[in-house]
């Protein structure tokens, strides 16, 4: 149990005497302790509005709230703070239905002491505390679990859109009623990547989740692994007559590093910049080497992204355009295999202007 050195309490109590008494009893404790007094439930209200307090003693007694409505009224308005009932009815019904409302203790007058009401105190912070954090870890996990379905939910929903094509194409074929063969297979083939893509991402994103994947470091020199997945990419950009650029130093640059999972990284970024580049657009691969890291950038002449999806961009699942094809894990994916290395990934974004994404490695892994 934390040690704790102050605390401030909130007294609602009508009657002097009894107000006195319990401050005289409180003054005994070991720990600091500073009383905020309210004779009435309007006063109080307002104090509560206006203060934090880490436990309210309560009478139910008022001259303007009587009985379990007191309580209640206390503790709608205690925002998470503890309330001990400290009163003259010694009723356990009454007792028992107060804690079952809430009521963290039930203290009848004349029968509390100092080293009572201190433990009454005490436990009752910390009480408090416990249930706020499993409160908390409680919404947490329904939030997960409710993020859980939906990713499932999307998923099955974007390899479901090139599964049900693809076989309507191969119906077609296996009829006989398809003239441009070649081509409809082309967009099998496509479909079914698509597939295998989707798939991919979420294994591996499960996997980092659940800490199964460990990095394979090698070193090894950047230029060549970036010319590399440039080679390949230009596949896709010469579709859309877009033009791929690579700024790199001359000078050899030595890296260790998980290299497949770092090309992964730089695939899916080229990728993007490709998807979001309009034809006859400009996609630039820049290497800087850096005193402690690699910087790398992979910029785009695209449209740009909005504000206000730039902070979520990374997050699993998330895709700024609602009919934009994609699980929305490459992002996911390539902040994991970058945090796993001990660098960190960006977006710069300027709406109308284009989009750069940046990542760096360190160069001591």
């Amino acid at each position: 149990m934390n040690e704790i050195r102050h605390i401030r309490i909130l007294l609602i109590e009508d009657d002097p005497s009894d107000a006195d008494l319990i401050r005289e009893i409180l003054s005994e404790s070991d720990v600091p302790i500073e009383v905020t007094h309210s004779d009435r439930m309007s006063t109080a209200l307002k104090c509560l509005e206006q203060e934090h307090f880490d436990v309210i003693l309560s009478d139910l007694g008022l001259p303007d709230s009587q009985g379990i409505e007191t309580f209640c009224r206390v503790r709608d308005h205690s925002d998470n703070t503890p309330v001990i009932v400290l009163t003259g009815l010694a009723d356990e019904k009454f007792a028992l239905s107060a804690v079952q409302k809430g009521a963290q203790d039930y203290l009848v007058k004349g029968r509390v002491d100092a080293v009572l009401l201190s433990k009454a105190i005490r436990y009752s912070i910390h009480r408090q505390k416990l249930l706020v954090e499993l409160e908390t870890k409680l919404k947490e996990i329904a939030r997960l679990e409710r993020e859980r379905n939906n990713l499932l939910s999307m998923l099955a929903h974007d390899m479901k859109n090139s599964i049900v094509p693809s076989i309507h194409i191969l119906e077609e074929i296996l009829s006989g009623e398809v003239e441009d063969l070649p081509a409809n297979l082309q967009l099998v083939q496509d479909e079914l990547k698509t597939v295998n893509y989707l798939a991919t991402n979420f294994m591996d994103f499960a996997r980092f989740n659940l800490k199964e994947y460990s990095l394979v470091p090698s070193t090894r020199e950047v230029r060549p692994l970036i010319e590399k997945q440039i080679q390949i990419a230009k596949v896709k950009a010469d579709q859309k007559d877009l033009q791929i650029s690579l700024e790199v130093p001359e000078k050899s640059l030595l890296i260790t590093a998980d290299w497949n999972m770092v090309n992964r990284v730089i695939t899916n970024l080229i990728d993007n910049a490709i998807k979001f580049t309009h034809p006859g657009g400009v996609v630039t691969i820049r290497v800087l080497d850096r005193k402690d890291d690699l910087l790398v950038q992979v910029e785009d002449s695209g449209e740009g992204i909005p504000a206000e999806h730039v902070p979520f961009l990374f997050d699993a699942f998330y895709r700024a355009d609602s009919v934009q094809k994609g699980s929305g894990l490459g992002l996911a994916v390539a902040r994991t295999i970058v945090e796993a290395h001990g660098g960190k990934i960006w977006v710069e974004s300027i709406p109308g202007k284009g989009t750069k994404f940046c990542f760096t490695l360190p160069k001591g892994l």
